[in-house]
């Protein structure tokens, strides 16, 4: 049944109000509740002169009928008119007007204030506690239709209910409910509910795909997916449709794993390149030996069935589906580090397809061909990485040996310096540079290795208890410039961390010599105060010690 026409019968179920009673039923995650809250929110708005209450409870964790109430009366929102007439009754109490059980009284009557007239919804009934009978549930259903003139709406799962449950809404089902509706919406019909036409028509189609060969139509599931999307998607903003496709098609196969194969698959293994080559090698041996654990065979036909490939943002995906969160910097640093494979592998390919032009030379003249590469150096050469560079140039110069490389090698060398890649900047010895570029390249290692020097030294007296009075000697023989550059690096989440642990140390030092350090360190915690007002609160602490140490 299409989605609308269930909106149509609860909605006309709302508007007749001469019926009482309405079960909705339907498969755990088909969307029963999601369903009715949407549609309950948009009526409201589209008929804002019905004034009635809407109460809302869940009987699951709850083990008397008075609790049930107390959460319809919680979810109301229309404490007023009840505390009014709760008010009325102790007022009465305290003349000493009544004798009687005041408490029960008085909550029964801002009870039936607060549900009269309203539109009441119980659900989750075949989670219901043991203590709590269906018998209970239907006395009070029974209770808000006759003596409060309510509108009741039942969700449950039909499948999951007790025989005892079966039986006792069988006795029921004709006496007391008017409208009974099997919720089972299409996969389609929960997709745009969820995604609400918000993604890429090419991306919707991927995700509908894999749950549909999964025979997955779980909202929560889907719930998941669009959570995920939504909260690495400012990462991905920058990448093509291609790569985005690679990324949804991971999170999607993962979300499934995680949610309907979890006592399958553990989804930290899948981080795991050695289990899954050992888990294929396992694969061969038991085809050969007619061997084979069976859940690792069900971990294989699950993995095939995925058609799963391992990704480099697995770890980050997984970690997230487990936890709820990920530390920004590591998404940062891992999209970054796939971006740069995927850029790198494109234009490998994109280059491959310019050289395969020369086996196929009734295609284009060699003359055009090495234009074809010049032009693709010009545009990606700081790209390709050294590595790539060289390899390609060899392959060039076989065609022509007098190739001017000035420009490319310039730019491959001004990228690396700026990226502060030591391991790249390692490689630039395989270019052929000049003795001014040599120098810079050395002087740049030189920085960077002091740079790093530096982050070991603070990070080991600040953070751990690894350290001598010594270390102090060498902090201070660093400027002040590059101590600030250091600490007010905006990547640098620990730096007021860092500095109040620096400073702690540093005060309890008596050598005259390596308290220099301490007007440095005091003009840096009043540069990172400044930042915000998180960063000042931070650093106030520092600020106070120094100044103290300092007698100013």
């Amino acid at each position: 049944m299409d989605k609308r026409v269930f909106e149509k019968v609860l909605i006309e179920f709302l508007q007749k109000k001469s019926q009482r009673t309405f079960i909705l039923k339907g498969s755990w995650g088909a969307g029963k509740t999601y369903f009715y809250k949407a549609v309950i929110e948009d009526y409201k708005k589209a008929n804002n002169i019905d004034n009635r209450t809407f109460c809302y409870a869940s009987v699951f964790g709850f083990s008397t009928i008075d609790e049930v109430k107390a959460q319809l009366i919680a979810s109301s929102g229309n404490f007023k008119a009840g505390c009014f007439e709760l008010g009325k009754v102790l007022s009465g109490f305290v003349k000493g007007q009544f004798s009687i059980n005041v408490p029960s009284i008085a909550t029964s009557i801002a009870e039936k204030k607060i549900l009269k007239d309203s539109v009441i919804c119980i659900d989750d009934l075949e989670r219901i506690n043991p203590q709590l009978t269906f018998d209970s549930i239907f006395g009070l259903v029974d209770r808000l239709v006759e003596q409060y003139n309510c509108q009741v709406i039942l969700i449950l799962n039909e499948s999951e209910l007790t025989d005892a449950a079966i039986a006792i809404l069988k006795k029921y089902r004709d006496k007391v409910v008017d409208i009974e509706l099997e919720y089972s919406p299409s996969l389609k019909d929960n997709f745009e509910i969820i995604f609400d036409q918000k993604i890429d028509q090419q991306l919707a189609t991927i995700i509908q795909d894999i749950l549909l060969s999964f025979n997955v139509n779980n909202i929560r599931t889907l719930r998941r997916i669009h959570e995920m999307w939504q909260w690495f998607h400012p990462y991905f903003k920058e990448f093509s449709i291609n790569e985005k496709q690679s990324l949804i098609k991971q999170i999607t196969i993962l979300c499934i794993f995680r949610y309907h194969y979890g006592d399958v698959i553990d989804l930290k293994c899948l981080s795991d390149v050695h289990w899954l080559v050992d888990l294929i090698d396992q694969e061969m041996d038991g085809k050969e030996n007619n061997k084979g654990d069976s859940k690792k065979v069900s971990i294989r036909e699950l993995l095939s069935k995925a058609k799963f490939i391992g990704h480099m943002l697995d770890p980050i995906f997984i970690e997230y589906l487990q936890a709820g969160y990920v530390d920004m910097d590591k998404v940062r640093y891992k999209t970054e580090e796939w971006s740069k494979d995927v850029t790198s592998q494109r234009l490998r390919n994109d280059f491959y397809d310019i050289k395969k032009k020369i086996y196929d030379s009734y295609a284009m003249e060699q003359s055009e061909i090495i234009a074809l590469m010049k032009d693709f150096l010009d545009k990606h050469a700081k790209d390709i990485g050294v590595d790539e560079y060289v390899d390609q140039i060899i392959f060039m110069e076989k065609f022509d040996s007098n190739l001017d490389q000035t420009i490319w090698i310039q730019k491959i060398i001004d990228h690396i310096l700026e990226s502060g890649e030591i391991s790249q900047i390692n490689k630039l010895s395989r270019l052929p540079t000049d003795l001014n570029q040599k120098s810079i390249i050395e002087n740049k290692k030189k920085d960077l290795l002091r740079a790093e020097a530096l982050v070991d030294i603070i990070r080991r007296i600040s953070l751990v208890s690894a350290w001598n009075s010594d270390d102090f000697i060498y902090i201070n023989e660093y400027s002040e410039l590059e101590l600030k550059k250091y600490f007010l690096d905006s990547d640098n989440l620990l730096s007021c961390r860092e500095l109040e642990g620096l400073s702690e140390k540093l005060i309890n030092i008596t050598d005259v010599n390596q308290k220099q350090l301490a007007p440095k360190l005091l003009n840096i915690a009043s540069d990172i105060s400044k930042r915000s007002t998180l960063d000042e609160i931070r650093a106030k602490k520092t600020i106070a010690n120094l100044k103290h140490f300092l007698n100013i």
